[in-house]
């Protein structure tokens, strides 16, 4: 997310229509299953980690956990109402013939990657100061 936020997304932006699409398709398809198999994983490793603070007697560290996961779900149901159906619409774009407002479904994507992106990021720092106090 932060990748596709501070670089991937404004270079994008440079690309005619044609080329954005082209390119954004493949992203897209490649991205779909990657972020997939990354969010199943984490999800797992955050309730193991959970699972293992509340055995240990660590508190605080389950309860940054638990909001880090809130945290990430509500970026991923943020998703299901914004980026994937923005990524339907995109995949079924002909890069030779786009539609008139593209531009306009790029920002809105672009957009919607960034909202995402804040829980995600505070999420990240949840998860580092959760594993600062497991290694005292």
């Amino acid at each position: 997310l932060f990748a596709a936020a501070l670089a991937i997304s404004p270079s994008l932006k440079k690309l005619d229509a044609e080329n954005y699409i082209l390119v954004k398709q493949v992203q897209i398809r490649i991205l779909q299953v990657a972020m997939s198999g990354i969010s199943v994983v984490y999800m797992v490793l955050a309730l193991i980690g959970m699972l293992q603070a509340r055995a240990d007697g660590l508190a605080s560290v389950f309860s940054l956990t638990l909001w880090e996961v809130i945290l990430v779900v509500l970026a991923l149901a943020y998703s299901g109402f914004t980026d994937i159906p923005y990524n339907i619409a995109i995949l079924k774009w002909n890069p030779k013939n786009p539609p008139a407002d593209w531009a306009k479904t790029r920002d809105a994507w672009d957009f919607a990657n960034y909202v995402r992106a804040v829980p995600c990021l505070i999420a990240f720092v949840l998860q580092i100061t959760a594993l600062t106090l497991l290694a005292r």
